[in-house]
C-alpha cells in the first residue's frame, strides 16, 4: 500500500523555551512559534512467498518551517524484514531498520541543529519444542550517528535467550535473559578513559492474557544490572510494563499503559529511567468519523541514585479526529498540550500544537 500525506501544524513554543527565558537571548529572534508544512510518502506491505513472508514499512518526509527555515530537512524511517520458516519447528526473523531525524528540542538548546541517524539489524530464531513450549534466541546490532552532538554517537550489541509457554487458549508466559554492551565512539573532554559506555544484563518475565474477547492484558516485569566502562559501582534498576485494552461497547476502545524503561541512550549524556502512565480512548462516532483522546505523564530520573537534580515530569494531552472523505482519503485534525516541570528551572516549558492533514491510501 502507498500513502501520500500533506500536513500542516502550528507550534506556539517550537524550541521548548521556559516562560522566563528571553527568546532573543537564546534564539537571536523574538519569535517562539512556527508553522510547519510537511509532505510525507509511505510504503507499507507484506509479501508472502510459500511459507516465507517479506515486509516493508517505510516513509520519507520533508518538514518545511515557515519562519525558521534553516531547520528544513528530509527525514525517513524504514523497517524491512523476512519472517522465515524451516520445517514445522523452526522459524524466525531477519530485520533491518533505518531512521534519519532531527533531535528533539526538549533536550537540545537552540543553536544546535542536530540531525541523527539510527540503524539496527536483528536476527531471531524460534524453536517449537512441542505444542506448548518454544525456545528463542536473538542478536541485535544498532548504531547512532549525530551531525553535531557527536559525543552521543554509539554502537550497541544485544543478545537474548528466552523460553515461552502457551496455553492453547491465547495466553502466553515467558522468561527472557539478556546481555548488552553499548559503547560511545567519542571521548568527553572532561573524562580521560579508554572506553565510555556500559554493559548490562537482565532478566524479564513477560505475559499475554486475553481475559475475554473484548479485554486483553499483557506486560512484563524485570531487573537490569548495568555497569559503566568508566568505572564505579554497578547499578540495579527495576523495569517493566503493564498494558490493557478494553472494549466496553463495540465503538469504544480504551487503553492503559504503565511502564518503566531506560531513556534513549543517543539523546542524553546522563542515563535516566522513565516512568510512563498513559490512557487512550478511541471512539467510532459514525462510519466515517473516529475520535481519539490521549493523556500521558512521564517522570524521568537519573538511573544512578548518586546523581541528583536532573528529574523532570512531563504532562501531555492530545485530542484528534479522523474524517473519511472517501474510502481512500482521510482528513485528520488534532490539538495537543504539553508541559514539563523540571528540577532545572531552565528546562521548564509548556507548548500547544494544532495540526491538520490530508491522507491518501492507494
Amino acid at each position: 500500500m502507498l500513502e501520500a500525506q500533506l500536513g500542516v501544524r502550528h507550534d506556539d513554543n517550537l524550541f521548548r523555551l521556559g516562560d522566563g527565558v528571553d527568546p532573543v537571548g537564546r534564539l537571536g529572534d523574538d519569535q517562539r512559534s512556527d508553522t510547519v508544512i510537511e509532505p510525507r510518502m509511505a510504503l507499507r506491505g507484506q509479501w508472502p512467498v510459500s511459507r516465507q513472508a517479506f515486509y516493508a514499512d517505510a516513509e520519507v518526509y520533508r518538514p518545511m518551517y515557515q519562519h525558521y527555515d534553516d531547520l528544513d530537512y528530509t527525514g525517513w524511517r524504514g523497517d524491512f524484514g523476512w519472517r522465515w520458516q524451516v520445517g514445522n519447528d523452526w522459524s524466525g526473523r531477519l530485520s533491518y531498520g533505518d531512521r534519519e531525524a532531527l533531535s528533539s528540542f526538549e533536550d537540545v538548546s537552540r543553536g544546535i541543529v542536530d540531525m541523527y541517524r539510527n540503524r539496527r539489524g536483528e536476527a531471531r530464531a524460534d524453536w517449537q519444542l512441542n505444542s506448548r513450549w518454544m525456545a528463542s534466541g536473538s542478536v541485535e546490532v544498532s548504531s547512532e550517528r549525530h551531525d553535531t552532538r557527536q559525543d552521543l554517537d554509539y554502537d550497541q550489541t544485544r543478545w537474548t535467550l528466552g523460553m515461552t509457554a502457551s496455553t492453547g487458549k491465547g495466553s502466553q508466559v515467558g522468561v527472557q535473559a539478556s546481555y548488552a554492551e553499548l559503547e560511545y565512539r567519542e571521548p568527553l573532554p572532561s573524562l580521560v578513559v579508554d572506553r565510555r559506555g556500559f554493559r548490562q544484563q537482565g532478566i524479564d518475565l513477560v505475559w499475554q492474557w486475553p481475559v475475554t474477547a473484548l479485554t486483553q492484558l499483557g506486560g512484563s516485569i524485570g531487573w537490569a544490572q548495568w555497569e559503566r566502562f568508566e568505572g564505579g559501582d554497578a547499578s540495579d534498576n527495576f523495569v517493566g510494563a503493564l498494558n490493557a485494552t478494553w472494549k466496553p461497547i463495540n465503538r469504544l476502545e480504551l487503553g492503559l499503559e504503565l511502564s518503566r524503561s531506560f531513556d534513549d541512550p543517543g539523546q542524553n549524556l546522563v542515563r535516566r529511567i522513565i516512568d510512563r502512565y498513559q490512557l487512550e480512548a478511541s471512539y467510532a462516532a459514525t462510519s466515517k468519523i473516529d475520535l481519539r483522546l490521549t493523556a500521558r505523564r512521564e517522570d524521568r530520573e537519573a538511573a544512578r541514585s548518586e546523581i541528583a537534580g536532573l528529574d523532570d515530569s512531563t504532562t501531555y494531552f492530545r485530542a484528534g479526529i479522523d474524517y473519511q472523505l472517501h474510502r481512500a482519503i482521510t482528513a485528520q485534525a488534532y490539538a495537543q498540550w504539553q508541559q514539563r516541570d523540571a528540577d532545572l528551572s531552565t528546562q521548564d516549558y509548556d507548548s500547544t500544537v494544532y495540526g491538520a492533514s490530508l491522507l491518501g491510501r492507494f
